[in-house]
């Protein structure tokens, strides 16, 4: 795994998807998982799976500031994988035709009151 580096790869589809346009989702890509540190959380995920089995990592969306609907995506680690929940009624063997995943976190009450 540390070889051979995992990342996302955009590729054109059909033939109204052009290179061009793959050329700079490329480059957005790269600089999410540059500003994610997306190496770190690659490494968390496959240590997670090689000893429990699974690993996920997760894309999240949160705002640039407090005063602005801009936002930016952002590549997190799922630090327990025993605390995602996935849906269990899917028919390919790699499951990529599950539909859902739930992920719960502990939260401690007086966090929970002072955040919510």
């Amino acid at each position: 795994m540390r070889q051979g580096r995992p990342g996302i790869k955009v590729i054109p589809a059909n033939g109204e998807a052009s290179e061009d346009t793959a050329e700079i989702i490329r480059g957005l890509v790269r600089g999410i998982e540059n500003d994610s540190r997306a190496e770190s959380v690659y490494d968390n995920a496959f240590r997670s799976a090689v000893v429990g089995g699974r690993g996920y990592w997760r894309i999240c969306s949160d705002y640039v500031d407090g005063k602005s609907f801009d936002q930016r995506l952002e590549l997190k680690p799922v630090p327990d994988s025993l605390s995602v929940y996935s849906d269990m009624d899917y028919s390919e063997p790699d499951a990529s035709d599950k539909s859902w995943y739930l992920t719960v976190e502990k939260v401690h009450k007086d966090e929970f009151l002072r955040q919510w």
